[in-house]
């Protein structure tokens, strides 16, 4: 099968790499510039760097892993000056945009779909086998979807299917477990910086507590069970000397909203459960 990618990125180049091991000819690619593009095509050792979108040469697959904001014009450029195939599948790799803003290709007899990989995808680091084990949620026309399950499954993938008016929240939620989780990393880290703590002991000492707890929710029925600490004890005081000690608002913000969406896990008694939610709302301190 025949390729071209769209965006070499984090997630183009592993995507890029992946597919040309299992056996599938990456034509050209195209970037934000020619000179991201060719720099992509040296690091990654196949395929030809091409200046535009409409430059690609034809393929069966075309796959667009560039920022959301520029899907919609990629796919408008493509489908008035590009060299489009009928039957030609094209995809994007947006977590919240949905397959339709790929109609004006569709226009053209192409299959579109989405496909979104949930895994973060680590700056300047590139795997033969990124997609082995990655869970992808796809939408789009079902020649499309078809086509994408069999090369995804072949690189390891597990395909979910969702609907196209349920990615925004399906993204959102994404974004929570894996953005924010590096968000509690960093305040985390701050905070025991601020008291003296050097910045590789507090990444040390921060990195192991969430791996635990990580290993906990893997080991648990629910995230209820793998929930430790003052909220889940209902230690009201402890929560107030929290706050009284994080001086930095936007950590402190955090530490208040994290807390109130915690409440619902926790079973303490109603009148625990609202001083709780008292003292987590009241900013006076």
């Amino acid at each position: 099968m025949k390729f071209n990618i769209i965006g070499l990125g984090r997630l183009g180049k592993n995507l890029a790499l992946s597919l040309n091991t299992h056996n599938h000819q990456l034509i050209a690619v195209c970037n934000r510039t020619f000179p991201s593009a060719k720099s992509a095509v040296e690091t990654l050792k196949i395929g030809q760097a091409v200046s535009k979108p409409a430059d690609l040469p034809a393929a069966a697959l075309i796959l667009i892993t560039s920022p959301d904001d520029q899907i919609e014009s990629i796919a408008i450029e493509l489908a008035n000056n590009g060299f489009i195939l009928p039957g030609c599948i094209v995809a994007h790799c947006s977590g919240v945009l949905a397959s339709d803003v790929l109609k004006p290709l569709k226009d053209k007899g192409c299959y579109i779909a989405s496909i979104h990989p949930l895994k973060a995808f680590r700056a300047d680091h590139i795997e033969h086998d990124a997609f082995h084990d990655c869970h992808c949620v796809v939408e789009g026309d079902d020649e499309a979807v078809m086509f994408l399950n069999k090369y995804f499954t072949e690189m390891g993938a597990h395909i979910i299917p969702i609907a196209a008016s349920n990615k925004v929240a399906y993204h959102a939620a994404a974004v929570i477990a894996s953005n924010y989780l590096v968000t509690l990393a960093h305040c985390s880290t701050t905070l025991l910086e601020t008291i003296g703590f050097d910045e590789k002991t507090a990444r040390t000492l921060i990195y192991q507590l969430m791996q635990s707890s990580m290993n906990n929710l893997h080991q648990t029925d629910s995230p209820a069970q793998a929930l430790t600490g003052p909220l889940a004890r209902g230690d009201t005081r402890t929560i107030q000397q929290h706050l009284e000690a994080i001086h930095t608002p936007e950590i402190q913000a955090l530490y208040r909203a994290a807390g109130l969406a915690t409440l619902p896990m926790i079973k303490q008694a109603n009148h625990v459960l609202l001083e709780l939610s008292e003292k987590l709302s009241d900013k006076r301190w």
